[in-house]
């Protein structure tokens, strides 16, 4: 198998190659220049093999013969072997290779879900016929491996075997020469060792035979107190009496305080001697701490009947047979403690094990408590529990807390609390004098507290020692864990069974569509399933935000209902605040409402039904017991909240849906009557009829408004009796006198007066006359008008209209308001109709007073343009034909537009014609035309002309002006462009007016421009006027042309400036040119 060459050197390393017998020398070069321990040796072998093959998945480890198991010592890539594998190669001791797991069969079975790798090698580790361990490799490629890769690593793991076989014996070596070493010392000190209180009077004797002293004793220091302890001594008095010592007294004491030798040669000098009786004859004494390692653990006094008895010799002799005596007490020592901290260690283990045999709480408690007996001797114990700020006795046994109705004093909980600022045990005094000290321990669970376990030993006063704390401590950690997961595997137990419930509820709920139904078995199913005392369910309407009553598992308050007052009580503060609340105890909580029917609430939960962040209804939970809520019961009643919610608003959208459908049914029925008539009196009387079927109410009628009255007058009524229908008949209401149309026609909207005899928006003679106990009014509004009114009403008792209702009716008056603005539209397309058969009719006339085409004298050229802004204008031009050579110009503008224009141009016409054909001078011709229209128009309209007579021979022109805008007249000799104003007032203002009269002489080549003010005043996209610079500059760019190209100049200069904007005046233009020589 070819690797990467950059793994040190080794390439194409094989057992038969070269490269192979280099690797295998290589590395035992390397076996033999270390000195590695067995698991130094594993990684040795796990580096070079990596260099010879794909090691990235790789595993060794060292198996254990009897227990026919292997330890890993060195993973990588998450190397698994299989389970089978150890026990074939126990018994085939030989390389395996597999080339493809997936295609080859291997001959020890493989776990469930398979191999974990396509390729592998597995080499046995052997030395001395012994299977030591296992090196394999594995890859997740097929052929990753071949033969010769195999053998290689055959031969390095065979070197590796003899080597940790090596390492193994020259440990065991080692070992067993510091035993040997260890043994002859330790063999001096067991011999004295045949339990402690023979230790002790044995040395004080063999100490005193053989070096003739005249008294031995030996004190011991008490761990826990530190106080000195007689043990033994070589006078039968003190032996049998005792020697009391307190520290710091008499040379033991003091060497018990200093921890130093204290040597006397003469006793009666020293003030710390102090005489024992039965020891009258000491003379000298020797005091040696008993040591191990810095730490006192006893005094070794030795006492002479000879002054300065102790030399240097004798001292050393005890300092070392103190060494001696102190090895032997803390080997006895630590020999009891060792095996009571195996007790306790397998006791611990035996108490975890059975702690761990339940998760019910109860038989948890139990077993804290009797196990307890086993790790600590006490009368009386307790386990507490850290609940809302306080402890409280969850399990006891013993005279102290053993009774049902047992609670800590104020002392016991003042005690215990300082738990919660130290969690650290603390022994404290008994509730009464002379009680026994109790031992508090902390539960803790990650440094959280949940509770303590207390115990107290009958005639203990001293207290508890560290030892007895420590071992008490290790159980509380124990316990705290198994009631810990009790209370977890109880909530989550409990948690199950809730949501199972809920479950349970949902889908029984989600099937009820009608919304009655819902809400009685939502009440009724929770009360069942959780066994609460009370349960109520509110809804809140869009908008309302008031809780409606819907439900209640008390028949009593399902029948008389349970009305809530808007911004009291923890209902109404629950659906505004959209928040759940609990009060544990009702009476502490100020927005609780107490109820007659539910005496016995003492604690209630209310959490609001929530879809989409938006409250539907309230679900109210009471207890009859307080404190019967804790948070967890919080959160399965507000996802069993969520759950009806959900219901709830699938119910209502049901039966929305349901109501559309009706309503939507009902208006087709209104929108296909109005669509199949004209007759408004036809389609009113349907209306008024399907109101009261498809709306629900008693009676309808309707009322129109009159534009030109300005008044209601009754139109259409269904429900009225006969007298009452003759009376309607005749109704017309003038603004005021009907306030409830009133408010309607003022703003747009429906206006409802619910009890109409408490309103003001009825007057009260109508409401007695009519009967109407509510009424509804509604507006047939087409755009922003309001056409008339809808009234719809109820007889004898006052209804409520709910918005279902409302709009429904608001439909069926929509529907109405358009069929009315259907008719009336109708009626007025016959009126426009007709009105543009006349327009046209007078277009036609008016276009036949207008010449039919422009005269053409010899020599001269004539053009005109006319465009009424509308279909009829008031402008107008004429050519009067006065002689062979003289020709009469008009060109006049009525005020006003449209058919009173057409019609005032039409008169002034024909008397401008008439007054013309007398041959009249120009200014005699306009004041005798102004006189004549004076005469017989009243219509208060007027008219400018322009009137000039042009002599065709010599191009002579006299005019006169008749407040008409001026002409121009353009000089082809000169260029100049020249303005022909002159003083006179429009025809048909006054009387008498006084007019002047100009002449000018065209030539050849000149021209003469009449305009009316609708040329000048063309509006572009800006409402920009086009103005005479404009004309003035479209004539001179035009030069010396004939009349019908200059007119076209001057047409298209207006156009190009007005745009797209629409025209909104009388266009009429004339030109005249001479033409050029």
């Amino acid at each position: 198998m070819s690797r990467s060459s950059g793994r040190k050197g080794y390439t194409q390393a094989t057992a038969g190659s070269p490269a192979g017998l280099s690797a295998v020398a290589a590395f035992s070069h390397a076996l033999l220049a270390s000195k590695l321990d067995v698991p130094g040796l594993c990684r040795l072998l796990h580096d070079h093999a990596v260099r010879l093959v794909d090691a990235s998945s790789s595993w060794v480890g060292l198996c254990d013969a009897e227990r026919r198991q292997a330890t890993p010592i060195l993973t990588t890539g998450g190397a698994e072997i299989p389970d089978g594998l150890l026990a074939w190669l126990s018994q085939a001791r030989s390389p395996l290779l597999v080339r493809d797991a997936e295609r080859e069969e291997l001959p020890f079975p493989l776990a469930a879900q398979g191999a974990r790798f396509r390729s592998a090698l597995f080499v046995p580790l052997q030395a001395a016929g012994s299977l030591i361990g296992l090196f394999a490799v594995e890859s997740l490629a097929p052929c990753a491996y071949s033969g010769e890769d195999l053998h290689t690593l055959v031969a390095l793991a065979n070197l590796t075997a003899m080597a940790i076989q090596h390492a193994r014996s020259l440990e065991a070596e080692q070992r067993r020469a510091r035993q040997l070493a260890t043994v002859g010392e330790v063999s001096r000190r067991v011999a004295a060792i045949v339990g402690m209180d023979r230790l002790f009077s044995g040395v004080v004797s063999l100490i005193r035979d053989t070096f003739g002293y005249y008294d031995v004793q030996l004190f011991t220091i008490d761990p826990a107190s530190g106080q000195v302890v007689f043990r033994a001594s070589t006078n039968p008095v003190l032996q049998q009496r005792g020697v009391a010592v307190a520290r710091g007294q008499g040379l033991i004491g003091w060497v018990a305080e200093s921890g130093q030798q204290a040597v006397v040669d003469d006793v009666t000098t020293d003030p710390r001697y102090r005489l024992l009786e039965g020891l009258e004859k000491t003379r000298s004494e020797a005091v040696v701490p008993l040591k191990i390692e810095e730490r006192l653990v006893g005094i070794l006094d030795v006492q002479s009947d000879r002054p300065a008895a102790f030399g240097e010799e004798d001292l050393f002799v005890l300092r070392t047979l103190a060494d001696q005596v102190a090895i032997a007490i803390e080997d006895n020592r630590l020999y009891r403690a060792e095996k009571a901290r195996r007790q306790l260690a397998d006791t611990l283990r035996e108490i975890a094990s059975a702690l761990s045999s339940t998760l019910e709480l109860r038989p948890v408690l139990d077993l804290v408590l009797s196990q307890l007996q086993r790790v600590i001797h006490c009368d009386a114990a307790a386990i507490l529990e850290w609940d809302d700020g306080h402890f409280c006795i969850a399990a006891g046994r013993g005279e102290s807390y053993a009774a049902p109705d047992r609670c800590l004093t104020a002392a016991e909980d003042l005690e215990l609390r300082q738990l919660v600022a130290r969690p650290a045990p603390r022994v404290f005094q008994g509730p009464t004098a002379g009680s026994p000290a109790c031992l508090a321990v902390p539960l803790l669970v990650k440094q959280r507290l949940i509770g303590a376990l207390i115990l107290e030993r009958n005639g203990e006063p001293r207290g508890y020692s560290d030892e007895e704390t420590a071992v008490v401590s290790t159980f509380a950690n124990q316990a705290a864990v198994a009631i810990e997961n009790a209370h977890l595997y109880e909530a989550e137990q409990r948690r199950a069974r809730e949501l199972a419930t809920i479950a349970e509820v949902s889908q029984r709920v989600a099937s009820i569509l009608d919304l009655d139904e819902l809400f009685v078995q939502v009440v009724e199913l929770v009360r069942k399933e959780f066994g609460y005392y009370h349960v109520s369910l509110f809804t809140v309407e869009p908008g309302h935000g008031v809780p409606t009553f819907r439900a209640s598992t008390s028949p009593f308050i399902q029948k008389r209902g349970l009305p809530i007052q808007p911004g009291k009580g923890i209902i109404s503060w629950v659906a505004s605040h959209g928040e759940a609340l609990l009060a544990n105890d009702v009476t502490a909580e100020p927005r609780y409402q107490p109820d007659e029917a539910l005496p016995d609430t003492r604690a209630e939960l209310a959490v609001p039904l929530r879809v989409e962040g938006r409250t539907v209804g309230v679900l109210d939970i009471q207890s009859d017991r307080p404190g019967a809520f804790t948070p967890e019961d919080l959160f399965i009643t507000q996802t069993l909240a969520d759950q009806v919610a959900v219901a709830v608003e699938n119910a209502r959208l049901y039966a929305a849906q349901q109501e559309q459908a009706w309503i939507s049914t009902a208006l087709l029925q209104v929108s296909e009557l109005a669509g199949r008539t004209r007759d408004l009196d036809e389609i009113l009387a349907t209306l008024v009829r399907l109101a009261p079927m498809l709306g629900g109410v008693d009676r309808c009628s309707v009322f129109l408004w009159d534009r030109e009255r300005a008044c209601y007058v009754a139109a259409q009524a269904y429900g009225l009796p006969e007298e009452l229908r003759q009376r309607f008949a005749g109704l017309s209401l003038a603004p005021g006198e009907f306030p409830l149309l009133d408010q309607v026609r003022a703003t747009g909207a429906p206006a409802l007066a619910q009890d109409a005899a408490a309103s003001d928006l009825l007057p009260p003679h109508f409401a007695q006359a009519f009967g109407v106990a509510s009424a509804l009014a509604l507006p047939l509004r087409a755009q922003d008008e309001v056409l008339g009114v809808m009234l719809v009403d109820h007889v004898g008792q006052p209804h409520e209209f709910s918005p279902a209702r409302i709009a429904l009716l608001e439909g069926i008056a929509n529907q109405a308001a358009l069929a009315i603005e259907n008719i009336r539209l109708y009626r007025e397309s016959l009126e426009n109709a007709r009105t543009a058969q006349e327009l046209q009719v007078a277009r036609q006339i008016q276009a036949s007073l207008l010449p039919e085409a422009c005269p053409q004298p010899a020599g001269w050229s004539i053009a005109a343009t006319s465009r009424p802004a509308r279909q009829v204008g008031g402008d107008f031009y004429d050519f009067v034909t006065l002689s062979k050579h003289r020709l009469g110009l008009v060109i006049a503008d009525v005020s006003d537009k449209g058919v009173p224009a057409a019609l005032f141009m039409a008169l002034s016409r024909s008397v401008m014609r008439a007054v013309a054909a007398e041959g009249r001078s120009p200014a005699a011709t306009l004041s005798r035309v102004n006189d004549l229209l004076l005469a017989d128009s009243r219509s208060g309209m007027f008219v400018t002309m322009f009137y000039g007579i042009l002599d065709t021979r010599d191009g002579r022109l006299v005019y006169g002006l008749g407040g008409h805008n001026p002409p121009y007249w353009s000089h082809h000799t000169t260029g100049e462009l020249r303005r022909l104003a002159l003083r006179g007032i429009a025809l048909g203002v006054v009387e008498h007016p006084s007019f002047e009269e100009g002449q000018v002489l065209l030539e050849p080549g000149d021209s003469l421009v009449l305009y009316t003010d609708g040329v000048t005043e063309t509006l572009n996209e800006d409402e920009h006027e086009f103005g005479e610079e404009r004309l003035q500059q479209a004539i001179r760019a035009a030069g010396p042309c004939p009349a019908h190209a200059l007119a076209e100049a001057i047409n298209r200069s207006v156009q190009a400036f007005a745009g797209s904007a629409p025209q909104h005046d009388d266009y009429t233009l004339v030109v005249v040119a001479r033409d050029a020589i």
